[in-house]
């Protein structure tokens, strides 16, 4: 990693240190700088210039991860805080405490982009924290030098306040390699984070041990976040122990593993009330609700799509929907698992005459199959009755145990839940590609369509990413992708 350094208004003076004053060279110099009151730092990780280049392929993993979002040529400047930082923020040297060195960006845009290096430790405030546009916060630096250690940077609401509330955020909004905890909303929505009109993006970031009434670990209204890699997991509230999305919230999560939460009421891995978050190779396990959808619950045209997620090992204990919990609402699922979660259906259906429910199941496993009734284990119905409250779409769809291994670390940023060698799971899976909110189809990834029935064609995006081109480790999927977030080798 290079560092690059204003060195206008230098002025002789012994000093020891690391410069780069020349593009792309650095050069150790012993004398003839003096540092000007507060100089810019700016990190170029090889970057000429201190500018964002349009193209990050030839450059590290960190920065083609936090400055992809970013406009080419900005102007990039470095801030740094510490736990116990007295300064401006302007060097290691004169380090500011976390909410110090936020407080005193105030030119941040879109051609002006700073990177708060925030060092391994545990930060606490008064009040809750905020990020803010074009604004990249990445933690887990060594204080005092530019390697990024083991050490986690921890933000602690020590149980008394939202961790992180975040309003009117766009995508240029960045948080990297940090851990959110002990965030208590009381009875507020928000323990880990409370996203208001906000669409920050999340990567590498651990949400745990947080608490409130609505969305223990994330709460979203009217908020579109991306979440890539992140694990949020022993987090607890009324409703939606892991995350609440409410509002016509649609956040987008990659690679996430959701486990170990909790709602009271309903919703112990997520909540979704007029929403529709989009999920790829997602996990969630062993959460628990006690009343309805353990794993997910949906609700008030809510329209949730998963693609390669697991979902295995979640309760409901007194009420239903283990799995998946669907009142008025419609649920796909295209190259997932349903499986082994406990007591009253894998998917459970409230049914009624004032009601509609839709259940897309694509290239999936789903346990007990796809016949619904009152007493099924796949899909269970509340009522039975009548029979045009619930629509059921589905192809190949495989009632035959995946032989799911429990969560563990099986490499990558978050746990798995691992399928072996002639898993049921293995290469079942459509091909898909992505373009905003749109998904295009493939059985063979020659011919595309928009619809999972493949039977409307369409011409694919030369823009379209691949979402699942990797399992949720980051391991590269084969020619024919497995069902689930993990890809058998």
């Amino acid at each position: 990693m290079k560092i690059k350094l204003n060195c206008t208004g230098w002025k002789s003076f012994p000093v020891y240190r690391y410069l780069a004053c020349l593009t792309g060279i650095v050069l150790l110099i012993l004398g003839a700088c003096e540092a000007p009151t507060n100089p810019t730092y700016t990190l170029s990780f090889a970057v000429n210039g201190g500018v964002i280049p349009s193209d990050l392929s030839s450059y590290d993993q960190l920065a083609q991860d936090v400055f992809s979002g970013y406009t080419a040529g900005a102007t990039l400047v470095a801030r740094y805080a510490t736990a116990d930082g007295t300064g401006d923020g302007s060097s290691w040297d004169n380090a500011g405490t976390f909410a110090d060195v936020m407080a005193g960006i105030t030119d941040a845009a879109a051609d002006k982009v700073y990177i708060v290096l925030v060092a391994s430790g545990t930060y606490t405030h008064t009040a809750s924290f905020a990020m803010k546009n074009n604004i990249a916060i990445v933690g887990g630096f060594t204080a005092g030098s530019f390697s990024r250690g083991t050490d986690a940077t921890r933000f602690d609401g020590e149980n008394t306040r939202i961790v992180f509330n975040n309003a009117n955020l766009d995508n240029s909004a960045l948080l990297y390699g940090v851990t959110i905890t002990k965030g208590n909303a009381g009875a507020s929505d928000g323990g880990g984070m409370r996203n208001s009109s906000s669409s920050p993006i999340l990567k590498n970031v651990t949400i745990s041990g947080n608490s409130s009434t609505y969305g223990g670990g994330m709460y979203n209204a009217s908020s579109s976040p991306i979440l890539n890699n992140v694990t949020i997991s022993g987090n607890s509230s009324t409703y939606g122990g892991g995350m609440y999305n409410a509002s016509s919230s649609s956040p987008i999560l990659n690679n996430v593993t959701i486990s170990g939460n909790r709602g009271t009421s309903d919703g112990g891995g997520m909540y979704n009330a007029s929403s529709s978050p989009i999920l790829n190779n997602v996990t969630l396990s062993g959460n628990t609700a006690t009343s309805y959808g353990g794993g997910m619950y949906n609700q008030s045209s809510s329209s949730p799509i998963l693609n390669n997620v697991t979902l295995s090992d979640n309760t409901a204990t007194s009420g239903g929907g283990s799995g998946i919990y669907l009142d008025n609402a419609t649920v796909t699922l295209v190259n997932s698992i349903v499986w082994d979660n406990s007591d009253a259906g894998n998917i459970y259906v409230y049914d009624d005459s004032n009601n509609f429910e839709t259940i897309n199941l694509y290239n999936s496993i789903l346990e007990g199959g796809t016949t619904a009734s009152t007493n099924a284990t796949g899909i269970k119905l509340a009522n039975g009755s009548p029979a045009s409250a619930l629509t059921v779409n589905t192809s190949t769809t495989i009632n035959t145990n995946p032989n799911l291994v429990a969560l563990a670390d099986n490499g990558g940023s978050v746990q798995t839940m691992a399928i072996l060698a002639g898993s049921s799971a293995a290469d079942i899976g459509l091909y898909i590609r992505q373009k905003g909110t749109t998904f295009y189809y493939s059985s063979d990834a020659s011919s595309w369509f928009s619809d999972l029935a493949l039977s409307t064609a369409a011409t694919l995006p030369a823009d379209a990413s691949n979402p699942i081109a990797t399992d949720a480790r980051g391991t590269a999927r084969s020619t024919k992708p497995d069902a689930g977030a993990f890809e058998v080798q």
